[in-house]
C-alpha cells in the first residue's frame, strides 16, 4: 500500500469506526476563543477542524504529505477557511517558537521520539497557553512490538465490531487493521505503559494534570505566563 492509498484507507477506518469527538478531552480546558491552536500529527485533520470552531487559525502539522493533502481536501469540502496544513517533522517543525496558544495532539506521539519531541511542542507553546496531548498506551511494551500480537488485538476486537458495525462494515475494519502496512506500523509504535507515560510527560511539563482512558492517557498543562 502506497502513502496515498494508506491515507485514504486510515480516513475511511476513522469514519467506520467513529470519528473523534474532541469536546469532552478539550472543551472543558479551552478558554471560549484562542488565537492559534496547532494540530500535532494531524493526519486526515480531524482535531484540526474542531479547533477550527475555538480558535482564529489552525496549524496541522504532518509528516506525511498525503496525509496533509487529504486533510486540505477534507478541509476544502466543509468550507473550513481558518485552518492550513503543513508537512514537517515534529522533531523540527516549520513554525516558530512560543507561537501557540494550544498545542494538541491525539494518538500520535508513540510514532516519535517522545524524548525530542516533548520538548519542541513546549516550546511552541505561548505563556499562558495550554498543551492538550493525548495517546495510546500499552500494558505490554515488548509484546506491542509483535505482529502477531497487534493481530491477535485485533482479533479480540470481532465481537465488539460485529455487535456495533454489523458484517459488513466489521470486514471493512478487518481488512484494513490486518492489513501489512498497518500492522506493522503499529508494531514499530513506541506506546508507553502508565507508568511510563507519566513519568516522561512530568518530566517536560511538570504539575500537568493526567485524563485516564482505557486506552489511552491525556496529559494537560498550562504554560507558567
Amino acid at each position: 500500500m502506497d502513502e496515498a492509498g494508506f491515507a485514504e484507507a486510515f480516513d475511511r477506518w476513522v469514519e467506520t469506526t467513529g470519528p473523534k469527538c474532541y469536546e469532552s478531552l478539550l472543551g472543558p480546558h479551552l478558554p471560549p476563543r484562542v488565537e492559534r491552536a496547532l494540530d500535532v500529527g494531524c493526519g486526515p485533520g480531524y482535531l484540526a477542524l474542531y479547533l477550527a470552531g475555538r480558535a482564529d487559525h489552525v496549524v496541522g502539522l504532518d509528516l506525511s504529505g498525503a496525509m496533509t493533502r487529504l486533510a486540505r481536501r477534507k478541509r476544502d469540502r466543509v468550507g473550513v477557511g481558518n485552518v492550513s496544513f503543513v508537512t514537517g517533522d515534529v522533531g523540527a517543525p516549520p513554525l516558530r517558537p512560543a507561537s501557540f496558544d494550544v498545542v494538541s495532539s491525539d494518538t500520535m506521539l508513540h510514532d516519535t521520539e517522545i524524548e525530542v519531541t516533548l520538548p519542541v511542542l513546549r516550546s511552541l507553546v505561548r505563556p499562558g497557553g495550554w498543551v492538550i496531548l493525548r495517546d495510546v498506551t500499552t500494558r505490554h511494551t515488548g509484546r506491542s512490538r509483535s505482529p502477531l500480537w497487534q493481530l491477535a488485538g485485533t482479533i479480540r476486537q470481532v465481537p465488539r465490531y460485529l455487535r456495533e458495525l454489523g458484517p459488513r462494515q466489521t470486514w471493512s475494519v478487518l481488512r484494513f487493521e490486518a492489513s501489512p502496512t498497518w500492522v506493522r506500523h503499529r508494531a514499530e509504535g513506541g506506546e508507553l505503559t502508565r507508568e511510563e507515560f507519566r513519568a516522561a510527560y512530568s518530566r517536560v511539563f511538570p504539575d500537568c494534570t493526567f485524563l485516564d482512558e482505557p486506552w489511552a492517557m491525556t496529559a494537560i498543562w498550562r504554560a507558567p505566563t
